[in-house]
Order: structure tokens, then C-alpha cells, then sequence
């Protein structure tokens, strides 16, 4: 009497090694869904304070002041007292800033401080930071590293924006 081989569970075992070797070449490639997700979170977080710094850019450009809250910076908008072409699509609530934390430095910077999943992976390139809202504008500070998760803080200058006067 021979014995047959069953090469069904041969072939299931094989199946379940190349599945299971896909899933660890995508998490290896992609990253675990955990530190994308905080990724993401990291991202948008910086894509807001990069909007506050907008708003209180143009509000500053506007009043020749550092904005000293949200409100005023939602407030200088609306007046929008001189003549900013750059400035002139900008919409701001206070409702905007989110989670982040705004401290006014007088004469010309602004603090803006937030708590990140993660630490930075380094200096981000502007081209894969995040684009400014305002023509002109660029906030290297936001692509400053940060050494550790947690509550980060970036000091940004802001500079008057107007156009000259003939």
C-alpha cells in the first residue's frame, strides 16, 4: 500500500509564507500604521501652525504690530488697514489655530507651540515642507528639527510685507 502525498497542505502552507512575507516587506516599506498615523498627525499639526503664521504675517504686515492673540489676528484681517495684494485671499478664525499655543514677541516674532506624536526625522527641505499660504512668505523656523515627541515650540520672525510707498 503507497501512500499518497497531499500537496494541498503543502501548497497552503506555501501560500500563508508568501502572504505572510508581503505583510512584513509592506509594514518594512510603509511603516507600521501607528507611526504613519502620528506622521499624519505631525504633519497637519505643523500645516496649522504654518497657517497661524501666515495669518499673523499678513496681520502684522497690515497693522505694523505682532498680533497679540488670535483674536487680533482674525481682527487685523478683517480691517485689513493697508494695501497687502499677498494678503488679500487670507481668511483666519480664531478657530483656526487648534491645539496650538500663540505667544506674542514683540518687535517682530511670534511664538507657536504645539505637542508632536514624534520627533522630526532632521531639517526638512522647503520643497517637502509645507508650502506657504502667503505668496512670498517662507517660516524656515518650522522646518527646524525637533530633537523629541512632545511639546515642541518655534519662534518665527515675521517681516513687514508691504509694498513701498512712492
Amino acid at each position: 500500500m503507497t501512500k499518497r502525498l497531499d500537496f494541498g497542505v503543502w501548497i497552503a502552507g506555501a501560500s500563508a509564507l508568501v502572504i505572510a512575507g508581503a505583510v512584513v516587506a509592506g509594514l518594512m516599506v510603509a511603516g507600521n500604521p501607528a507611526d504613519v498615523r502620528a506622521e499624519r498627525i505631525d504633519d497637519a499639526t505643523l500645516a496649522r501652525m504654518n497657517q497661524v503664521a501666515s495669518a499673523a504675517q499678513c496681520a502684522f504686515t497690515y497693522t505694523g504690530e505682532v498680533p497679540g492673540d488670535f483674536a487680533a489676528i482674525e481682527t487685523a484681517l478683517r480691517e485689513r488697514r493697508r494695501a497687502v495684494p499677498a494678503c488679500d485671499h487670507l481668511a483666519f478664525s480664531v478657530r483656526d489655530g487648534g491645539t496650538i499655543a500663540y505667544t506674542p514677541v514683540p518687535p517682530e516674532r511670534i511664538e507657536l507651540c504645539a505637542v508632536f506624536e514624534r520627533p522630526s526625522r532632521g531639517l526638512m527641505p522647503a520643497a517637502q515642507g509645507v508650502q506657504p499660504l502667503v505668496i512670498g512668505t517662507d517660516f524656515p523656523e518650522l522646518r527646524e528639527p525637533r530633537p523629541r515627541a512632545g511639546r515642541h515650540c518655534y519662534s518665527v520672525r515675521l517681516v513687514d510685507q508691504a509694498p513701498a510707498s512712492p
